[in-house]
C-alpha cells in the first residue's frame, strides 16, 4: 500500500466517507466533487497502481 495513496485511506476508513456498498473485495462512495447528480466511486480494497493490476477475481460481475 502507497503511504499517500488517498484510496487506501478511504478503503482502511481513515478518511471518513459516506459509503454507499462494501464487500470482501470493495468499496463504494459518494465522490467529494459529483460531476453528475450520482456520482459513485467503486475502488478495490487491496493497493493497486493501475487497472492493469487488477485481477479477475477482483473484476468479476456480480449479477
Amino acid at each position: 500500500m502507497g503511504e499517500d495513496c488517498i484510496f487506501c485511506k478511504i478503503a482502511n476508513k481513515e478518511i471518513p466517507s459516506k459509503y454507499v456498498y462494501e464487500d470482501d473485495k470493495v468499496i463504494a462512495f459518494n465522490d467529494i466533487n459529483p460531476q453528475a447528480p450520482i456520482h459513485i466511486i467503486v475502488i478495490p480494497k487491496k493497493h493497486m497502481a493501475s487497472v492493469l493490476e487488477t485481477d479477475k477475481d477482483t473484476i468479476r460481475k456480480n449479477i
